[in-house]
């Protein structure tokens, strides 16, 4: 299981009483009618979060039951399709369903089926509407963070490439100075061979979404 997994995991098993740890922890195959560009959205945040479907729908449970603002943010959706009776964000509150809507089967866990459940019952709307309005409204806060990390490695960019000038510049100094087979020289080599590594990772990621390494 990966590190986010393994994070996602301990959120849930933290996010309800203890008589409900065996119970939470189970799966369950479930089905709801959805547009099938909120299924596209659950298939693609999985694979940004390198995690399962069903690891998805525990962390934006956790998230619904946790963060009172997204929670509202949530409510407000719901409360303002309920008022113009009609469509918020192309998900259908009211009247004609979508004609893209299909049948999904997903397995949850039993807590991300209760906070569903729960919250539907509250807002007085169906479990699929919630989905919809749950997974657009996570995916525009997501997209909206991921555009502002691309811009803050823009200017990372920006910044290591007037650097590396300097860096060979440097380098040059060195050799100069000690000689190419100065241990201070091949230190500073290697810093500079890191350096042009990390200015080609940064690329690669704004170019082709690649993310940038820790190692």
């Amino acid at each position: 299981m990966s590190d986010e997994a393994k994070k996602a995991e301990g959120k849930i098993d933290r996010m309800v009483a203890p008589t409900w740890d065996l119970r939470g922890k189970q799966s369950v195959r479930t089905t709801f009618k959805l547009q099938k560009k909120t299924i596209a959205t659950i298939a693609e945040l999985a694979k940004k979060f390198s995690i399962t479907q069903k690891e998805v729908f525990d962390v934006v449970c956790d998230k619904l039951l946790r963060e009172e603002g997204f929670a509202e943010e949530v409510k407000c959706l719901i409360d303002e399709g309920s008022q113009i009776g009609g469509t918020v964000g192309g998900v259908t509150l009211a009247g004609d369903k979508a004609e893209d809507e299909v049948r999904k089967t997903y397995v949850l866990s039993q807590t991300a089926i209760v906070v569903l459940n729960q919250f539907s019952k509250r807002q007085y709307e169906t479990r699929d509407i919630l989905i919809e309005l749950l997974f657009q409204h996570f995916k525009e806060l997501f997209d909206v963070s991921v555009e502002r990390e691309k811009k803050s490695h823009e200017n990372a960019l920006e910044i290591i490439t007037n650097s590396l000038s300097s860096v060979h510049d440097v380098k040059g100094q060195l050799e100069k100075l000690l000689g190419p087979d100065d241990p201070v020289t091949l230190r500073f080599n290697q810093i500079m061979i890191l350096m042009e590594r990390l200015h080609l990772d940064i690329n690669l990621e704004l170019e082709q979404g690649w993310p940038v390494s820790t190692d």
